[in-house]
């Protein structure tokens, strides 16, 4: 390897494994302290990632909890949104107890702290979608003296920005021949200047879990306000988990019995109730629009498709460009193509 690393181990998903990964940290942080040296040190939790095993579900009401416009009210849901944010809570609880290691140590002054989420929980039009909540993570960054406390940053930022913005913190020159990524160090430190006119994403369902031959790509593009969703199989039926697989099989098998996970939760309570607005939701989890635009600070969940609006076609022929010669630029002008191509790989 150019940069090898040093692993100290993982934990256990079948337990609170936040013990282990501080008594872990905290043994190597020490050590570099003692040695005199600079580290990195990268913690890696599963916590918020399913199956859903640690926290305290008890500090929310699943009965009470906010739910977005684009979920279907159900129990199944509302109990694994429960088990989901106690996960999300134990995070950022073992966040804590590592920024207490840096200040016993006293290092909090000269560490640079960098969180980053996953991309999007895993429940439906999240994770395994170019939907925003399938798309974007949260990044919280502190350095004190450097990073102003409680500012923030609108301006679009890739995770591949992350590695050159950590080395120009560490005072290295971050070249664009070295990285995908360009620094955002300035917006961290304080200022509010664009460093790219657009973030893109991509889907794929090929060769995950129950999938081996299944091929619906997406891929997307967005800017400051809108995104451009392109599924060039938007024919086909999208089956991108298991979670869309058990889902499909009780709308295909309206009487089926058995414990039902979040999406076919919903499937059970749109065929029952005949509401519009469940069926619409219902439809949506299989069957999505060759393009979709959506502006996402007037419609957050993503719901209105602007893609034939008079009034946005220049944005949508402005985007469908920008992502074309994105997609060009990396041989990836025929998406399904390129992912049949995956199929055959296996």
């Amino acid at each position: 390897d150019a940069y090898p690393f040093d692993y100290l181990g993982d934990v256990s998903k079948k337990e609170d494994g936040n013990p282990q990964l501080v008594k872990r940290a905290t043994q190597y942080i020490t050590q570099a302290r003692d040695a005199g040296k600079p580290f990195c040190l990268v913690v890696a939790s599963h916590d918020g990632h399913g199956p859903y095993t640690t926290g305290d579900p008890s500090q929310y009401d699943a009965a009470t909890l906010p739910l977005e416009k684009d979920k279907i009210d159900t129990p199944a849901y509302r109990r694994e949104f429960q088990q989901h944010l106690a996960e999300v809570t134990n995070l950022d609880a073992l966040l804590g107890d590592l920024r207490a290691v840096l200040k016993q140590e006293e290092l909090a002054d000269n560490t640079l702290v960098v969180f980053c989420s996953e991309q999007g929980n895993a429940f439906p039009f999240a994770k395994w979608t170019c939907f925003n909540d399938g798309l974007a993570s949260g990044v919280v960054v502190a350095m004190p003296g450097k990073i102003p406390a409680g500012s923030s940053s609108k301006q679009l930022t890739w995770i591949a920005d992350i590695a050159p913005t950590l080395l120009e913190a560490a005072g290295g020159e971050a070249s664009a021949e070295d990285f995908d990524g360009k620094s955002q160090w300035q917006n961290w430190t304080g200022a509010d200047q664009p460093v790219h006119d657009y973030a893109y994403g991509a889907f794929t369902n090929c060769n995950i879990i129950d999938n081996r031959d299944r091929v619906f790509p997406i891929r997307s593009i967005r800017d400051t306000q809108y995104t451009l969703l392109w599924s060039p199989r938007a024919e086909e039926t999208i089956t991108s988990n298991t979670t869309l697989t058990q889902a499909l099989q009780w709308i295909q098998t309206p009487d089926m019995n058995g414990k039902a996970n979040p999406a076919a939760s919903w499937v059970r309570k749109a065929l029952r109730t005949e509401s519009p607005e469940a069926i619409e939701l219902m439809h949506r989890l299989h069957n999505r629009p060759e393009w979709a635009l959506y502006d996402r600070q007037a419609d957050p969940e993503e719901l209105n498709n602007l893609i034939d609006d008079p009034q946005h076609a220049a944005k949508a022929e402005e985007l469908k460009e920008a992502l074309n010669a994105w997609l060009s630029r990396w041989d990836d002008a025929d998406p399904v193509a390129t992912e049949r191509g995956f199929v055959k790989q296996r």
